[in-house]
């Protein structure tokens, strides 16, 4: 799978091949030190073991408890490996909760350069291709959540609102939640501390349903955009914007985050002011 950005190199999602060896052990080792992963043979383990062992997991054969089929590529610009992705055709009960369809990493010495939103671009279509709704939305969730952070809000929000019906439609409650404080963040990032508060109060609320409390790194995420909220807003207008996103049905919910209208885009900053 390829693209071309209109103004730089071709980004390529590949299988590891029999040459890549010493690039994986480079890349491998440039991610320890970061507490973090490449996706390397074992140490004990020949090359080609490994290779057929990724190919195993692709196909869905033997795998060890607890795992899942699962695609995994090279992101190869011009020859050099920049980053991989690994796309899971399928969650279990875990990887629900903490993990995800799509892992992907970028090199520290080819990273703010557009490689890791690419990755997720391809990534999102090999999960089309999978046929799974759920891995479809939740790839679409990941590459919202890359757009915003490069302050593509138009982009983000597409992304988000093709991702919650789908959530919907499988009447899976917890994602939806996610859905919903994702775009909270999207709200955030906008200046519009008074829909970030109302959608988080939301999400808050369908997840006390579900009794399915937040991960610690998306509690981190809310505590600093619930903290900026209330200081745009002042607590009592902060817990009148959470109060009604409490308050709303899981349906009032949906609506809610998909109505363009109500991204204002400057309520925080109006409040505040």
């Amino acid at each position: 799978m390829r693209a071309v950005s209109q103004a730089g190199p071709v980004l390529t999602l590949r299988p590891p091949g029999p040459g890549d060896e010493d690039v994986a052990r480079a890349a491998q080792a440039a991610l320890q030190a970061e507490g973090f992963g490449f996706g390397c043979a074992d140490a004990d383990e020949r090359w080609s073991d490994y290779l057929t062992r990724l190919e195993r997991d692709r196909l869905g054969f033997d795998l060890p408890p607890g795992r899942v089929p699962a695609t995994f590529l090279y992101a190869d610009v011009d020859g050099r490996v920049v980053g991989r992705a690994s796309v899971r055709h399928r969650l279990n009960e875990q990887l629900l909760r903490i993990g995800g369809h799509i892992g992907y990493a970028v090199l520290p010495a080819f990273r703010r350069r557009g490689y890791g939103t690419e990755i997720l671009r391809q990534s999102l279509a090999l999960a089309r291709g999978c046929g799974d709704m759920r891995s479809t939305a939740m790839a679409l969730d990941n590459l919202g959540d890359a757009l915003c952070g490069l302050g593509d809000s138009h982009g983000a929000r597409s992304c988000y609102a093709e991702s919650l019906p789908l959530f919907r439609e499988i009447d899976d409650h917890r994602s939806i939640a996610q859905s919903l404080e994702s775009f909270a963040r999207l709200a955030a990032a906008e200046r519009d501390a008074c829909r970030a508060a109302t959608l988080t109060g939301a999400a808050a609320e369908i997840r006390r349903a579900v009794d399915s409390p937040p991960s610690p790194y998306e509690e981190r995420r809310q505590e600093q955009l619930l903290a900026d909220a209330r200081a745009a807003l002042g607590e009592a207008a902060f817990s009148v914007a959470w109060s009604e996103g409490e308050a709303m049905s899981l349906e009032q919910a949906i609506v809610c985050a998909l109505d363009e209208g109500g991204a204002s885009g400057g309520r925080g900053g109006e409040a505040a002011s």
